[in-house]
């Protein structure tokens, strides 16, 4: 019941806030500059902060003001990069509109509740994501291929031969589900038994069978009717496989195939490089953000440092009640 009650609180601050409840304009949030943040941009990233804390600094068990500040730096962000990209006169281009257009299905999709709870529009999304878009593109014209702050082709190869690696994998487990529906070690016979089945696969990979037909005809034995080698490429700090799985695969001869466990998995894994040089194609944004990200953080203080922002204090409270209601 308590429950019941907070969600029709938060419905009825939420229609006192944004637009779509009334005919009247709704209260800005802040104004950063002259230039008015709405409630619902700030709903937006509010949410973006609390769903993921620690990624801003923070814990699920920071204080209220702790966690408005760091959406007040968002959204000052969020003007300053419309404001240098217009001050550029960029555009954002085909590709990248396209791409907007594409997240904003796929995050509208999977949360549209979610939005529509903290009154945040597809509208506004919109609006937010072709900010980030815009923010790329600046980080581009800064440090990309001929910017104004370029970085050497040798070092985003260096960086991504560091911490990138990319492989193909048959992947196995060394646990089992006992009766009592417990995730549970395998018994000796058995762990020797997927072992046993590894190396020889292995061999087989060592004297020239290719990894797709040895993929396949284990596949096969596991009762799977279809199965497809893709190349793998991960960072470092991938959370998909143990932590150890990165520099194990890393150390590995390219070409080399080499069978690797832990406790609980069990990979046939073979390094590849051919590759790398297409791949990289792939991965080049991330690497140049990893490089330079807090240079051009650095870049947006230096035009933030003059804005003057006023913050509506009774609103950005409200926001914030509503928004916390959901996490």
């Amino acid at each position: 019941m308590k429950r019941i009650t907070a969600l029709l609180i938060s419905v009825i601050i939420l229609c006192s806030l944004f637009s779509g409840c009334r005919g009247e304009e709704a209260a800005e949030a802040l104004t950063v500059d002259g230039a008015e943040i709405s409630a619902e941009v700030f709903a937006y990233y509010l949410g973006i902060i609390m769903h993921s804390p620690g990624d801003h600094g923070l814990t699920k068990y920071s204080k209220e003001n702790e966690v408005t500040e760091k959406a007040v730096k968002l959204c000052v962000n969020y003007v300053a990069v419309n404001t240098l990209f217009k001050e550029q006169s960029f555009r954002l281009t085909p590709k990248y509109k396209y791409e907007v257009s594409e997240n904003v299905s796929s995050k509208w999709s999977f949360y549209s509740k979610l939005y529509n709870a903290v009154g945040v529009s597809k509208q506004t999304l919109t609006k937010v994501l072709a900010n980030d878009a815009k923010k790329t593109m600046l980080f581009l014209y800064n440090y990309d291929t001929g910017g104004k702050y370029e970085i050497p082709q040798q070092d985003v190869e260096k960086y991504f031969k560091e911490n990138y690696v990319t492989f193909k994998s048959i992947n196995g487990y060394l646990t089992k589900t006992n009766s009592e529906g417990e995730i549970v070690p395998l018994d000796t016979l058995e762990k020797k038994s997927i072992e046993s089945k590894f190396k020889a696969m292995q061999d087989d990979l060592l004297t020239g069978t290719s990894f797709e037909d040895v993929a396949a005809d284990y596949a096969k034995s596991q009762g799977l009717s279809s199965f497809s080698v893709d190349l793998i490429t991960i960072n470092k700090n991938d959370n998909n496989y143990p932590a150890e799985f990165f520099s194990s695969v890393s150390s590995l001869t390219p070409d080399s195939p080499s069978v690797i466990e832990n406790s609980e998995y069990i990979f046939l894994v073979e390094k590849v490089t051919k590759e790398d040089e297409e791949i990289l194609k792939t991965y080049r944004i991330d690497c140049l953000k990893k490089l330079c990200s807090d240079e051009f953080e650095q870049l947006l203080d230096k035009t933030t440092s003059s804005y003057k922002v006023s913050v509506n204090r009774s609103v950005i409270h409200e926001i914030y009640k509503a928004v916390a209601e959901e996490f």
